[in-house]
């Protein structure tokens, strides 16, 4: 490519287009002389890789061995990392001219064009950065170069919170923000998902379930909405009028929790100490902020800190942030609500189901994620239309069950789960449907979570099964409590016809290892077999017959 003409780079990259026109965005992605290529199987991205080089070839286009890689699970491309677990910057590439975390803005005439310059007060107030003129070839023209520290706090945020973002789901909504000049403009394509940090705790997990819930506020101003909060972002944030009575913000979760504690996180530019005073409640009264109880009061945060505030287990659905009096403002730039879930049983078990719904598994009826607010297929599980479908949980071992809570989907259809029957016990006769039941499910409203009592039945499968023709069974969260496991001790007395001497401690051995692998082909696993004594040998011999002979008569 002939660098230095005018357009070189674009007519390149139109070239390139034209050669692989059939391929873009289907197995290959070009930027001018990069290339990448990415495939579902092994033997799909041998055929693409063949096909690519051939039309390089024709088209008298060569690659350079050395800085080809192939048949890589995790690539650097424009300045990232990408795997299929996602998009992380890469950190080598930093400062190689490479799109990503840019060192360098070039803007001209900034005093003419509001957008930009607005963008620029913006990243001055987040980012330290010094300023110089420069001249270009044009001396009628100037042109303002500014150079960001890079080891400036605001770009070691950035860095750090860009540190891993997954791939985008074509499922869930984009969010495009555009601002422009007389000269340009820019946009950022953006997706609203919810990351779920978990944190063991003895027998509990602890989640952030803030993000499944709905945000508002008393007052609005400068288009800082209440779900600023909620967005993982801790530069956006939520503002109240100025100087209003008692302003306050509020977390619906839909559903009542036991809050462990609450992370604020301040704003970063100015005004810290507006906060001062503000009150944390939690309680189930939506309509008045004061008649929830006090879970925690904040003196003070400083500019962009975060502090977290314990409510030790306090019950209920809506998290508020106040401060009382007059002439008050509240902002705040992120909050996070810790729930717990005390002694789970289904956290971390094995789940299956009698079909599979395209990637809605069975697993998501136990990701801590309820579905209120994202893509219900990343979610809930859900079987095909079939005849008696059924989502078993697994315990590993018998548990005493004294309760099971069942969360519908929000989105439709909650009659689907009407008639479902939950069963408790230790066969896996007919995938273990065939087990006692512990409730029949009559219905559950959209988004709801209902309890059902099991009076501590014993069992390590826990089934929910819908009977009936042209049925699809939907859960977006089972939860499972009670007391175990229940191990029991068991005395059996064998007697064994063997040809090996179970003096021997290995024969001994391989025939528990033997039993053990019996029982586990019926469902029975997890069952440790030892000799309570040494086995007695006792040998039969059998006594000879008399001799016959056979004569031949003659």
């Amino acid at each position: 490519m002939p660098f230095g003409l005018s357009n070189s780079p674009s007519v390149f990259q139109s070239f390139i287009n034209d050669i692989f026109r059939n391929m873009l965005n289907q197995c290959l992605v070009v930027y001018i002389d990069d290339i990448l290529i990415y495939s579902d199987t092994m033997e799909e991205y041998v055929q693409q890789v063949h096909t690519v080089l051939q039309r390089l070839i024709n088209h008298q286009l060569y690659t350079k061995a050395e800085k080809c890689e192939f048949h890589q699970s995790s690539v650097s491309f424009l300045g990232y990392i990408i795997s299929p677990e996602g998009v992380e910057l890469d950190e080598g590439e930093e400062g190689s001219g490479s799109p990503g975390l840019a060192s360098t803005f070039y803007t001209e005439g900034t005093s003419k064009v509001p957008g930009v310059r607005h963008l620029l007060q913006e990243i001055h107030q987040e980012f330290q950065f010094s300023r110089r003129t420069a001249h270009g070839h044009d001396k009628r023209r100037k042109q303002q170069i500014m150079v960001v520290n890079r080891r400036s706090p605001g770009i070691q945020h950035v860095k750090e919170s860009f540190h891993h973002r997954s791939h985008p789901d074509p499922h869930l909504p984009f969010v495009v923000k555009v601002d422009a000049s007389n000269t340009g403009i820019g946009a950022i394509l953006s997706q609203r998902q919810w990351f779920f940090s978990v944190q063991s705790e003895a027998d509990e997990k602890e989640v952030n379930a803030a993000g499944w819930g709905t945000a508002s506020q008393s007052t609005v101003a400068f288009s800082w909405y209440p779900q600023n909060a909620l967005d993982m972002n801790p530069y956006t944030c939520t503002h109240t009028q100025i100087y209003e009575t008692n302003p306050w913000w509020k977390l619906d979760l839909l559903k009542v929790f036991s809050v462990n504690r609450v992370a604020i996180t301040n704003r970063p530019d100015c005004c810290s100490e507006r906060i001062n005073g503000a009150e944390i409640r939690v309680g189930n009264v939506s309509s008045d902020v004061f008649s929830n109880p006090i879970c925690a009061v904040i003196s003070s945060i400083p500019a962009g800190a975060s502090y977290s505030y314990s409510c030790n287990m306090m019950e209920g659905r809506y998290v508020f942030v106040v401060i009382p009096g007059s002439y008050k403002v509240l902002t705040l730039c992120e909050v996070k609500v810790y729930v717990v879930y005390p002694a789970n049983l289904a956290i971390g078990r094995s789940p299956t189901q009698s079909s599979t719904y395209p990637s809605w598994i069975a697993e998501h009826a136990i990701d801590f994620n309820p579905g209120f607010f994202s893509q219900p297929s990343l979610a809930c599980s859900s079987t095909n239309t079939q005849t008696n479908p059924w989502w078993r949980l697994d315990l590993g071992n018998t548990y005493r069950v004294s309760k099971v809570v069942v969360t519908n989907r929000r989105d439709c259809c909650p009659e689907q789960i009407n008639g479902a029957e939950i069963h408790i016990g230790n066969s896996l006769d007919n995938n273990g449907n065939n087990n006692p039941v512990c409730a029949v499910i009559s219905s559950i409203p959209a988004g709801v979570s209902y309890t059902y009592a099991c009076n501590n039945m014993d069992g390590r499968y826990v089934n929910l099964i819908i009977p009936g023709n042209s049925r699809v069974l939907t859960l977006c969260e089972v939860e499972v409590y009670g007391e175990g496991p229940c191990l029991k001790q068991t005395f059996v007395k064998l007697k064994l016809k063997s040809s090996s001497s179970l003096s021997d401690a290995a024969v001994r051995a391989r025939l528990l290892t033997q039993l053990e692998s019996v029982l586990a082909g019926r469902g029975i696993s997890n069952v440790t077999l030892r000799w309570s004594q040494l086995p007695e040998q006792e040998v039969m011999r059998k006594e000879a017959g008399p001799a016959q002979c056979a004569q031949r008569r003659k």
